[in-house]
């Protein structure tokens, strides 16, 4: 399972690079290009996906593993961040923020896309996609039923973030029965101090 690996969470101009120069614009500590950069957030989705700090070697072993598993025969599912508020499911709350327009994962925008090194290995044919409404994978989505039809009793776990969406997966798949191992090299999150623990 390759979990959340998203613009919004992981390139620049996504979510979360936004969230950290809104921080620094409260302790005055913003630059003059991220302050340009600010004032045109979500105006134009940015042309490419550039990797932000420090995520370009977490991103690049992501996706080494990813396609080793491609090339072995496993079944590899990516899920796919989806908060939509006029689903039955609210975002969840700390996605939103009163000062955009737009909160993060938004289905059918930029930041909701995968990471340009991921979205190659998502379109191949052996690839499964699976929308995600809340931080657990297997809530009310169609996993557990792939999981079992492909007769699959172990599944290793990657992506972000290790102290939300990668552990109420992960605790999930424990309690529906599988052989679970999160790849320790292979997890992150902006919350370094949650992630060790």
């Amino acid at each position: 399972l390759v979990i959340d690996m998203q613009n919004d969470f992981l390139a620049k101009g996504g979510y979360y690079d936004e969230k950290a120069r809104r921080t620094h614009a409260s302790q005055g500590k913003l630059s003059a290009t991220d302050s340009d950069a600010l004032a045109r957030v979500y105006l134009h989705p940015p042309t490419c996906c550039e990797i932000r700090e420090p995520y370009q070697g977490f991103v690049r072993t992501v996706t080494a593993v990813a396609a080793r598993a491609h090339k072995t025969g496993l079944t590899t599912v990516f899920v796919q961040a989806a908060y939509d508020p006029d689903s039955c499911y609210r975002p969840p709350l700390f996605l939103h923020n009163p000062q955009r327009r737009d909160y993060g994962c938004h289905p059918g925008s930029w930041g909701a896309d995968f990471v340009e090194p991921i979205k190659q290995l998502t379109s191949q044919a052996s690839a499964r996609v699976v929308e995600k409404h809340t931080f657990d994978a297997f809530f009310e989505t169609e996993l557990r039923g792939f999981l079992r039809f492909k007769q699959i009793d172990t599944l290793y776990v990657a992506g972000v973030e290790t102290n939300v969406c990668v552990l109420f997966t992960a605790c999930s798949a424990l309690s529906n029965g599988f052989n679970t191992s999160i790849l320790v090299e292979c997890v992150t999150t902006s919350q370094m101090e949650a992630h060790e623990s």
